[in-house]
């Protein structure tokens, strides 16, 4: 069966863009050239199956460097040249002392932004120093304080659920499928106010944790075309939890401060404080219009939003990136 013409010339640009690959990495100097490192294996690969596969991997990162030492060459696909970074006082100045200058490479931030959204693991620069500046006093010593009741409140229905179990004789209890629960629900009740699990023996899991288990596989196991679309559907359950938290938060808020401590999380959770840097209005939304992006696509769920006046304008980021940092 012949090929189209639109999958004839993409299958032209693949194989085109993949052999100036191989000339550029061949003909281009680097300023990793200098850098000691092990051969590549595989001009597709590199040497990503030798730092990847979880049965040899370990192996693989010891070797290289004790043999090399804490700064060291490896190729990725195509040939790419990367610093790899094993050096304690490199990594703090790139994770740490310096992180605005060591910014994420295209691809990953593109990877992130078209997964998880405009959020913190989307963003770079200044935008992304915004972003954080906008979470720092959700971290702050008083407002995790205001969150130890939530802390204790989810731990104790852990406990009561272990008990119930033990309670009836001997028996094993998976507590990495009971922990990842909790720290599920943690996360859901101080961080979005919201309840994923009543962590309740037998309970349902929600669609959003077996979608991210589902992404997390479709990470490991990606094939072309048909992941693609379990991807989409995946990334579209995400979505929509992140859209029906944020759109049931911002009711709350137009009902008045009653209703929102009403909520699970008593009012204190990280996405109440970011809905509050909006300035307040009314909104009911059938359909964003395309040109606007700063609007997700909320279908014909109505959203309001609540006054702060002491945001500026410059502060306020779009509702697209508030979604963002909770899916």
């Amino acid at each position: 069966m012949p090929l189209s013409l639109p999958i004839a010339s993409l299958l032209v640009g693949v194989l085109l863009w993949a052999f100036l690959r191989l000339v550029r990495s061949v003909v281009k100097k680097s300023p990793l050239d200098n850098i000691p490192g092990p051969a590549s294996k595989s001009f597709l690969k590199g040497n990503f199956e030798e730092l990847a596969n979880p049965d040899t991997a370990f192996a693989f990162h010891r070797k290289i460097s004790d043999h090399y030492g804490g700064i060291i060459k490896v190729h990725g696909p195509f040939q790419q040249k990367i610093l790899y970074v094993f050096d304690p006082k490199a990594l703090h100045h790139i994770a740490i002392k310096d992180q605005h200058i060591f910014e994420e490479s295209d691809a990953f931030i593109a990877g992130n932004k078209l997964i998880f959204g405009d959020g913190l693991l989307g963003t770079i620069g200044e935008h992304h120093r915004k972003q954080r500046r906008m979470l720092n006093p959700v971290f702050s010593n008083a407002h995790m304080r205001d969150m130890v009741p939530i802390f204790y409140d989810v731990t104790y229905k852990l406990r009561d659920a272990i008990s119930q179990l033990a309670s009836q004789g001997p028996c094993e209890v998976d507590l990495l499928s009971w922990m990842s629960r909790t720290a599920l629900e943690l996360i859901g009740q101080a961080g979005l106010g919201y309840s994923f699990d009543p962590l309740l023996i037998g309970a349902p899991e929600h669609p959003y944790v077996e979608s991210t288990k589902m992404l997390i596989r479709w990470l490991l196991d990606i094939l072309p075309w048909k992941d693609a679309h379990e991807l989409r559907d995946i990334i579209d359950v995400i979505y929509d939890t992140s859209i029906t938290i944020y759109d049931s938060k911002k009711e709350a808020f137009a009902a008045g401060d009653g209703k929102v401590t009403d909520q699970v999380g008593g009012g204190k959770d990280i996405l109440s404080i970011l809905s509050k840097s909006y300035s307040g209005h009314l909104v009911r939304v059938s359909r964003p219009p395309e040109s606007s992006p700063d609007l997700p696509k909320l279908g014909s769920s109505p959203f309001t939003v609540r006054a702060n006046m002491e945001a500026t304008a410059e502060d306020k980021c779009p509702e697209s990136e508030v979604i963002a940092q909770m899916s």
